[in-house]
């Protein structure tokens, strides 16, 4: 059950890649035949993302906690052997602890482990990168490529979730994050990032200034150099348009799919952006009205995406844009959305909206009433 979950379903919903070009498909599925510990990863992996059903009986999840169990014993091993100085291990336990990532991830559970792995991943990163020779090989390129850009998509997203905690960096945003060429020269790339003009360029100048508005916050100070810093980020976000690269796919679906996510992206970092830098974003009334406007807009494109492979992209930008919702008619829109994704990640992000929404501070607006409301809880999620 849990393996044909993981092909019809799982693996089609968590990268934003389709048909045959799918990573989970073309890729792991075939070290999962070969290789018991990725098997058993792949298997918690869909029984992760199937406990969504609250009808699920016992056994199926009791099989999902024992495949889970069974892949922490075998990394643990895996590890003990002290053989990460073989590309071709290190690559396997890279692989293994990005699927663990995204189980944490689903599942909507808090991000204090998925953070834990998260930064497990950068050391074999890194360690993999201070030997380029061993991923010569095609079949290791391949594998790399597409964990690289894995990583990179997590990291850049943790970098910009709101925490509900300190205003302590979550993750470290090494030098190749800060360009997408700088992933796709390493391999396979596509998954997530596409163009040598990605929107995600900007993620990593937004996430290092909203980091230090919040250090000069709590001086009570604004440098004239943050805020031009500001105005400039919000400028080129502002003008930002995708360039389809020569070599991706020309179907027009596709097409329109990647310029709607990307639309998605660029609403969702401005806002995040905007709200860095007004303390009470609620009480600027100009960039409320384009923040509303925003949101009209994104419906339409939230729907287009809704079951494509684009959707694997969403949660991030959906929740910073539905944060900013006043309306019952826009909350509706992003709970219609929202239930159409079978996945406990979705339902749990839903219910902290709600209390955003129902919540009568006025604080509780935007990426920092996210904040502020997860403070109130007591927890965070993932936006993965």
């Amino acid at each position: 059950m849990l393996f044909n979950y993981y092909v019809s379903e799982t693996a089609l919903q968590i990268v934003a890649s389709p048909g045959i070009k799918n990573p989970f498909l073309n890729i792991v599925l075939p070290l999962a035949f070969s290789d018991q510990l990725v098997m058993n990863g792949v298997l918690a992996l869909a029984g992760a993302h199937i406990r969504y059903d609250e009808s699920l009986n016992e056994q199926t999840v009791a099989a999902t906690w024992s495949h889970h169990s069974q892949v922490l014993r075998d990394l643990q091993i895996a590890l003990s052997r002290n053989q990460l100085d073989q590309e071709r291990e290190t690559l396997r336990i890279l692989l293994v602890i990005t699927i663990l990532c995204i189980i944490e991830s689903i599942s909507g559970n808090p991000q204090d482990t998925f953070l834990h792995h998260l930064h497990a991943s950068r050391e074999l990163v890194l360690s993999i990168m201070s030997k380029p020779k061993g991923i010569e090989n095609p079949a290791n390129r391949e594998l790399w490529g597409f964990l690289l850009e894995m990583y990179s998509y997590m990291v850049l997203v943790a970098a910009i979730t709101p925490s509900g905690a300190s205003n302590t960096p979550k993750v470290t945003l090494d030098g190749f994050l800060h360009s997408t060429e700088g992933v796709s020269q390493h391999g396979v790339c596509g998954n997530f990032f596409s163009g040598k003009n990605s929107i995600f360029e900007f993620v990593p100048e937004v996430s290092l200034l909203t980091s230090q508005r919040r250090r000069e916050e709590e001086t009570g100070t604004c440098s004239k150099e943050s805020y031009a810093k500001y105005k400039d980020i919000v400028s080129r976000i502002r003008s930002w348009s995708m360039v389809e690269p020569a070599d991706v796919d020309t179907v027009a679906d596709l097409r329109t799919q990647r310029a709607a996510a990307s639309i998605l992206w660029q609403s969702a970092l401005l806002i995040y952006l905007h709200s860095s830098f007004c303390e009470a974003l609620q009480d600027d009334a100009s960039l409320v009205a384009e923040i509303d406007i925003r949101i009209e807009s994104a419906s339409p494109l939230l729907g287009s995406l809704v079951l494509t492979p684009l959707g694997a992209i969403m949660m991030w930008p959906s929740m910073i844009i539905g944060s900013c919702a006043r309306q019952k008619k826009q909350w509706e829109m992003f709970r219609t959305i929202g239930t159409m994704y079978r996945m406990n990640a979705v339902k749990h992000s839903l219910g902290l909206l709600t209390l955003l929404w129902q919540d009568p501070d006025p604080r509780a607006y935007g990426p920092r009433g996210l904040d502020f409301v997860m403070r109130k809880k007591g927890s965070n999620i993932i936006m993965f």
